[in-house]
């Protein structure tokens, strides 16, 4: 999606009139507009490092949202040709496009330089992935302040809309971040922007066969990605993971949603599937956690995917969903698979309580339905009081 950034003087008064009546319904606790990716690693991590929330806002990174327009959201951050070369190698080599690109390159450099296809092929695999298989991979939080890491936010032009500030105290708390898109870029790179919002990190939840695929494997749990499983996440609310922090995000629709950004069943207003989504609610209640609902501008637009028609489309979905990776053909720049520049805006909304239903460790169908109702009811709300500002004016939320 090609998104203006200069606009008529017609357009410029509806964008004026747009600000106007999203910051009249912004709740009186919001915080702000952070343009992350405009600030360096050094600003986050002051951002992290402040004790409290007024120390936060005294840094003065945040902009008031009364004051933040469309040209705001939309604009790409500049990148030198560096930057911008690094940061495609980055995506391109990284997750999960590294499944279209690694073999390619093995085989060239096999073909051109080592004069056998096979034996290089093998070398890797013996040399490169078994190593990488085995050997464990710790979250490194000096990531979150890389280079890196810089080039990429500036990629993607992330940018944060904060509605209510986090506790200053570490709690349970799930972050549930759709649409899933073909891949959550945003969600992984909100582990480095988490951090800057309350002044602690956060986990991702992913799928074992991702975190099982060597290099994925490296980039994700580098980054602070870790097992989707049951038992897995309830240790990380409790704070017994290993690194003791106890907020987890989430993206609800998982492998089943990638095929809502694929053609031939893509359509045209954002699709999310939470409705069946039972498990994390469930969770929540249990451990008393708090739900932080967010929605992710711009995943369903970096990539595009195509999984096939009729009969071949819906076994390739169900193999997919079997496996835990989705098995489908994806492209974006260039029509090749490297995401599209497109600007990613992360709005993180009101905080939903849990810890009055008393951590029962059998929900009631009443309280898991109440706490549903909430959580889409605040997407809704999250996604048409800044789609206008994103620029999607004719784009509907559709929760299934």
């Amino acid at each position: 999606m090609c998104l203006q950034t200069t606009k008529s003087s017609s357009s410029s008064s509806s964008t004026t009139t747009t600000t106007s009546s999203v910051s009249a319904a912004t709740p009186n606790t919001a915080v702000g507009f952070l343009d992350f990716c405009n600030k360096s690693p050094q600003d986050w991590k002051n951002l992290k490092d402040a004790s409290t929330q007024k120390e936060r806002m005294a840094l003065n990174h945040f902009k008031k949202l009364q004051d933040v327009t469309s040209k705001d959201i939309q604009t790409k951050e500049p990148m030198t040709w560096l930057e911008e070369v690094v940061a495609i190698l980055i995506l391109a080599f990284g997750v999960p496009l590294g499944a279209f690109t690694w073999p390619p390159l093995i085989a060239a450099f096999g073909y051109f330089v080592v004069g056998n296809v096979l034996q290089t092929f093998q070398y890797f695999a013996l040399f490169v992935l078994l190593p990488l298989t085995i050997l464990p991979q710790p979250m490194m939080e000096s990531l979150h302040y890389s280079w890196c890491m810089k080039v990429v936010m500036k990629y993607f032009s992330v940018r944060v809309i904060q509605e209510e500030a986090y506790s200053e105290e570490k709690r349970p708390r799930i972050i549930v971040a759709p649409p899933h898109g073909i891949f959550p870029y945003a969600s992984v790179l909100s582990l480095a922007v988490y951090p800057s919002l309350c002044g602690y990190n956060a986990y991702a939840l992913a799928t074992s066969a991702a975190l099982a695929t060597p290099i994925f494997k490296q980039i994700l749990r580098g980054v602070g990605v870790i097992d989707a499983d049951r038992t897995t996440a309830r240790r990380a609310l409790e704070g017994k993971h290993p690194n003791g922090h106890q907020t987890i995000g989430i993206s609800t629709g998982g492998v089943a949603e990638i095929f809502n950004a694929c053609y031939p069943r893509r359509e045209p207003n954002e699709v999310i599937l939470m409705k069946r989504r039972k498990g994390y609610l469930k969770l929540a209640i249990r451990t008393g956690a708090e739900i932080c609902p967010c929605y992710m501008y711009g995943h369903t637009e970096a990539l595009v995917g195509f999984c096939g028609f009729g009969f071949i489309g819906k076994l390739i979905e169900r193999i997919s969903r079997t496996v835990g990776f989705a098995m489908v053909l994806i492209f974006g720049r260039w029509c090749m698979p490297i995401p599209n520049r497109t600007p990613l805006l992360i709005v993180t909304g009101k905080n939903i309580q849990t810890i009055h239903y008393g951590k029962p460790d059998e929900p009631t169908q009443d309280q898991i339905d109440e706490l549903q109702q909430q959580v889409c009811t605040e997407l809704t709300t999250l996604f048409d009081r800044y789609k206008v500002l994103y620029g999607w004016e004719d784009k509907k939320l559709v929760i299934t």
